[in-house]
C-alpha cells in the first residue's frame, strides 16, 4: 500500500506540544535550595610520541558530590552506541578524600551491550574525593561495525574522543564543570565545554563533552561570538572555509529559533572506515573526513547541516534509554535530514543544483531500500548490522516530513509550514515537557484532520509514501528514474562479528562475482553507510583466505528497480528564486 500526500483537510489552528530534552544535552537545573556539586576533570597529556602509549590520565575532583557509603555513585558503559569504551580496561582507580585514602569497590550490573561498570566508596567520605586513573588509547578502528566518531582515538598527532568512552561520570546530580589540561610543549588542547556556562549541569554533560589535544588546529578568529571549528588531521579540502560556512548556517538556526548563543563547537577528526559521518554532543557535533573524494567538503555541508540542527530541533530521543530510543529515529533523524537539505537552500547557502541533489540522494536510498516496507518497531533490533535498516529512519523520515511540510503548506494557503509545528514543540520542550509518538499523532489532529494521524500510523507501519510532484515548490516536478538496490551479497552481520567469516554469498551477486567466498575473512573494517547513498561507489575488501592477503573491489549492487526523483521543471524561469519561506 502506498502513501499518497491526501493530508488537505482542516484549518490551522496553534497548538502546544511537548518535547523532551535534547541528544547527550543536559538542562540548565531550575534553582534549588541545594547547591550544585563541583566537579573538575583534569587531563595529562604525554608528549605526542608517547601519548598512543601512555595513554591520558585523569584526575577528577568532585565537591559536594551526592556520594553515599555503598552506593554506586561513578559510572561508565562498556558500550556506547556500538562503541567500546574502556570500562574494561580502567580497573586501578585511586581514590582519596580529606581522611585519606578512600576504598572503592566496583560492580557491573547488566549484560551484553547493556553492561555497565559502577564504583562505591566502602566508607563515609569526608571532604573533596579526589579520583585518579589512566585513559587508554583505542587500537582498533570500528571494531564493533558502523559506529559514531566517539572513542578516544590517536591520529595524525592528535588524540581525541567524547567523554562517553573514556570518562568515569556521576551517575545523579547537577553540577558546575570544570576543565583543566596539562599538555607538553607544543601541543594545543581544547574541549567542546570550554567557554560555556557549566553550573548546575547534569551528569550526562561529562559523558556529551568531546576532548581533543595534541597537534590540534583552531580556527584563529571566532565567527559568531562562541562559535568555534576545530580540526585534528589534515583533510584533502580546505578545512577552514567549510567551517566558516557551517558558522554561518549556525547564525540562521540561531535566528530561525530565537536561540541565545551559550557556545558551540564544530571539531573534525579522521576516519579511514566511515568517513564524513557526524554526530551530535552537548552544545557541538563531531564530524569526520577522510575519503578523499572529490567534493567531499560539499558532502560534508549537509552532514554539518544535518548534526547542527539536532542541537536545537525538539526530540524524542531519550539519553537515558541503551539504544537511544532507536525507535523514534524516524523523528529525530527525519526531521534533521529534511531540514539539512531545507534550511540552506532557503537562507541561499545552496544552490538549486546541490538542493535537488541532497532530497534525490535521500529518495533514491529510500525507495530502493529492499526493507521500504519494514515496519518501524523492527529497526531498533537490526539498526546496527544491517546498513540498510540503519539508514531507513534518515530517509523515511524525510520523506514523511517532506509530505507534512507540503500539506500544511497547502491547508493554509502557504501561511504555516512544518516550521510552525517544530517551533512549538522547541517552546514545549524549553517548559520542561515530553515528545512521544502520541503527542506528535495529537498536534496532526487540528490541522490536518484523520488524515494526518492515518498517514502517521501507515508511515510507522511502513507503507511507501509518495509526496505529490511539487512537494518542495511550483518550480521542481516528480519524475521516474532507475536505481539499484544496494547489496552486499553476504550476511551483512559477518560485517558486526570478530573475526569477520564471509558466509551466506549470493550466487548471483556482484560479490560472488569479484571472487569473494565463503570461509573468506574480512582483515579490516568495513564502511558502508555512506556507499549506500552513491550508486556508483565500490566496496574495498581486505581479505585473508588461507596464509594469502587478497584485495576485492566490487560494485555492492543488485536488482534495478523504479525511484521517484525530482527535477526542475522546463518551464520554471531562468533566475526564478524557488525556495520556500519559512518563518
Amino acid at each position: 500500500m502506498k502513501i499518497i500526500n491526501t493530508m488537505k483537510t482542516a484549518a490551522i489552528k496553534p497548538v502546544m506540544l511537548a518535547a523532551m530534552a535534547l541528544l547527550w544535552t543536559a538542562r540548565t537545573a531550575l534553582a534549588t535550595a541545594t547547591p550544585p556539586a563541583d566537579m573538575t576533570v583534569e587531563l595529562e597529556v604525554p608528549r605526542i610520541d608517547q601519548i598512543e602509549t601512555l595513554g591520558l590520565g585523569i584526575t577528577e575532583t568532585l565537591s559536594n558530590a551526592p556520594i553515599v557509603t555503598n552506593q554506586p555513585f561513578l559510572e561508565i558503559p562498556f558500550v556506547v552506541f556500538n562503541v567500546p569504551t574502556v570500562a574494561s580496561q580502567v580497573m586501578d582507580v585511586r581514590a582519596q578524600d580529606d581522611r585519606g585514602t578512600l576504598p572503592l569497590r566496583s560492580i557491573d550490573i547488566g549484560s551484553a551491550d547493556k553492561r555497565i561498570r559502577r564504583w562505591m566508596a566502602t566508607r563515609a567520605v569526608q571532604g573533596s574525593v579526589v579520583l585518579q586513573y589512566r585513559a587508554p588509547i583505542a587500537k582498533q578502528f570500528a571494531p564493533r561495525g558502523a559506529a559514531p566518531p566517539l572513542e578516544l582515538r590517536m591520529q595524525d598527532g592528535g588524540v581525541s574522543g567524547s567523554g562517553a568512552t573514556f570518562l568515569l561520570r556521576p551517575i545523579t546530580g547537577k553540577f558546575t564543570y570544570h576543565v583543566r589540561w596539562r599538555v607538553p610543549p607544543g601541543a594545543n588542547a581544547i574541549s567542546t565545554l570550554d567557554g560555556l556556562n557549566s553550573n548546575a549541569l547534569s551528569a550526562d554533560t561529562l559523558s556529551s563533552t568531546y576532548f581533543a589535544a595534541g597537534l590540534v588546529h583552531v580556527i584563529p578568529d571566532r565567527m559568531n561570538r562562541l562559535f568555534r571549528g576545530a580540526w585534528v588531521g589534515n583533510p584533502s579540502f580546505s578545512a577552514e572555509p567549510l567551517l566558516r560556512w557551517a558558522g554561518q548556517l549556525y547564525n540562521h538556526y540561531e535566528g530561525l529559533f530565537s536561540a541565545e548563543n551559550t557556545g558551540y563547537t564544530v571539531f573534525m577528526r579522521p576516519n579511514p572506515v566511515n568517513p564524513n559521518g557526524g554526530y551530535g554532543l552537548h552544545r557541538a557535533f563531531i564530524v569526520t573526513f577522510g575519503s578523499n573524494a572529490p567534493g567531499e567538503a560539499e558532502f560534508l555541508k549537509s552532514t554539518l547541516a544535518h548534526e547542527m540542527f539536532h542541537t536545537f530541533q525538539p526530540q524524542m530521543w531519550k539519553p537515558s534509554a541503551a539504544d537511544g530510543s532507536l525507535d523514534v529515529a524516524w523523528f529525530d533523524e527525519g526531521l534533521a535530514v529534511f531540514y539539512q537539505n531545507a534550511l540552506p537552500y532557503r537562507y541561499g547557502m545552496m544552490s538549486d543544483e546541490e538542493f535537488l541533489r541532497g532530497v534525490n540522494q535521500s529518495a533514491a536510498v529510500y525507495y530502493a531500500n529492499p526493507f521500504i516496507d519494514l515496519p518501524n518497531a523492527d529497526i531498533p533490533g537490526r539498526f546496527w548490522s544491517d546498513t540498510r535498516v540503519r539508514l531507513i529512519p534518515y530517509e523515511r523520515g524525510f520523506v514523511y516530513f517532506s509530505i507534512v511540510d507540503a500539506a500544511l503548506r497547502k491547508v493554509s494557503g502557504g501561511r504555516s509550514s512544518l516550521d510552525d509545528i517544530v517551533l512549538e514543540l522547541r517552546r514545549a520542550q524549553n517548559n520542561g515537557q515530553e515528545l512521544t509518538p502520541t503527542v506528535w499523532s495529537d498536534a496532526l489532529r487540528a490541522p490536518l484532520g484523520e488524515r494526518g494521524q492515518t498517514a502517521f500510523q501507515e508511515m510507522l507501519a511502513g507503507h511507501e509514501m509518495v509526496p505529490d510532484s511539487d512537494v518542495f515548490g511550483p518550480c521542481f516536478q516528480r519524475v521516474r528514474k532507475f536505481a539499484r538496490r544496494y547489496e552486499l551479497g553476504f550476511d551483512p552481520k559477518v560485517l558486526t562479528e570478530q573475526p569477520r567469516i564471509v558466509r551466506g554469498i549470493l550466487p548471483d551477486s556482484e560479490a560472488a562475482r569479484s571472487g569473494l567466498r565463503n570461509g573468506d575473512e574480512i582483515v579490516d573494517p568495513v564502511s558502508q553507510d555512506a556507499i549506500q547513498m552513491d550508486q556508483t561507489a565500490t566496496l574495498k575488501l581486505n581479505i585473508m583466505r588461507g596464509a594469502a592477503r587478497i584485495p576485492i573491489t566490487y560494485l555492492p549492487r543488485g536488482e534495478r528497480v523504479s525511484v521517484w526523483q525530482w527535477e526542475r521543471k522546463a518551464s520554471a524561469r531562468s533566475g526564478e528564486d524557488c525556495r520556500l519561506p519559512g518563518r
